[in-house]
């Protein structure tokens, strides 16, 4: 359960410590996350949310021009209490900017709660508008699939040497510097070998 003081607009602690600052959500991208809030007074009474919905949203900025973090249209609320204050609600967060932001890194943002009347009453009323919110990278999202190499790529132990047998090159695993400088004529750009073939230099 998180705790926000819809006077000062922040998280706060709990309904007995309303006045100092409380845990906030974090967000991973590609993770929806649900989670319940109580909303109260700065003397830790209850704010009623009777008639009422609540808007999330979550961005980094508080520019009109471009997409947002998380959208208000992407997110959901549950009122679960009403005299009580407490909402259940579901933030999104797999939108391209988010992925943009957390691109090498976890980031911060900013996080907006408004509550206005079921009838709609346009933008509703701001109770939370708390900074450092914590955006949170994947190492794995939709990079894709790498494609299969053609097996024609691959070449078997055995074949590797019968390529060194029509080189003159004996089978072994040291060659000599002579025997190596034929090695080097093969071409040989492509060749991937199975069975961990190790090839060593002689020492000298």
């Amino acid at each position: 359960m998180f705790y926000v003081n819809v006077d000062t607009q922040l998280f706060c602690k709990s309904p007995e410590e309303p006045k100092r600052s409380g845990e906030k959500p974090w967000f991973r991208h590609l993770e929806g996350k649900t989670f319940s809030v109580a909303f109260l007074h700065a003397d830790g009474t209850a704010l009623d949310l009777t008639g009422k919905e609540i808007v999330v949203a979550i961005d980094n900025n508080f520019s009109h021009s471009d997409a947002m973090i998380s959208h208000p249209g992407q997110n959901s609320a549950t009122i679960l209490d009403a005299k009580g204050g407490v909402a259940q609600i579901t933030v999104q967060c797999n939108s391209p900017k988010f992925g943009k932001i957390v691109g090498r890194k976890a980031n911060v943002a900013k996080m907006e709660i408004a509550i206005r009347k079921q009838d709609g009453d346009g933008y509703g009323t701001v109770v939370l508008q708390d900074d450092g919110i914590v955006l949170k990278p994947r190492v794995f999202a939709d990079e894709g699939t790498p494609p299969p190499i053609e097996e024609k790529f691959y070449f078997t132990k055995a074949e590797v040497l019968a390529l060194f047998a029509r080189h003159g090159i004996p089978e072994g695993e040291v060659f000599t510097k002579d025997e190596k400088e034929k090695l080097d004529g093969i071409n040989t750009d492509e060749l991937v070998v199975k069975n961990d073939l190790t090839i060593k230099e002689e020492k000298i």
